[in-house]
């Protein structure tokens, strides 16, 4: 499974199964974002994956979580209460670690920010 990261307004992660057929020029396996509303676009933010779920933060200060076996819409959206962009996210064990500029934030699973 490869993962691509683009710049589409609702699709900014593609995933490709290389079991079936290799490249990229083709309709990917899985494909699911999120529609950062009045953040700009940040090319270097970074989402990440644990088993069957990838989450990811956007500009607007908004984490949501998918499963990829179900990837049309997010397990949980949740939105922060700072004003900041997130610009990574990672599962920290059964919490989520939010980085903004100048910020460090966990989540619970339920998107309560700890």
């Amino acid at each position: 499974m490869k993962a691509a990261k683009l710049d589409h307004l609702d699709a900014q992660i593609q995933l490709f199964d290389d079991r079936k057929r290799h490249g990229f020029n083709r309709t990917p396996d899985c494909e699911f974002g999120h529609r950062s509303v009045g953040g700009k676009a940040s090319r270097y933010s970074r989402g990440s994956a644990h088993l069957s779920y990838f989450v990811r933060g956007y500009p607007d200060g908004s984490i949501c979580i998918w499963d990829y076996r179900n990837a049309r819409h997010p397990v949980m959206k949740a939105r922060a209460k700072w004003a900041e962009s997130i610009v990574h996210t990672s599962f920290a064990g059964s919490k989520i670690a939010c980085f903004g500029t100048n910020t460090l934030t966990f989540i619970d699973n339920s998107g309560k920010a700890l």
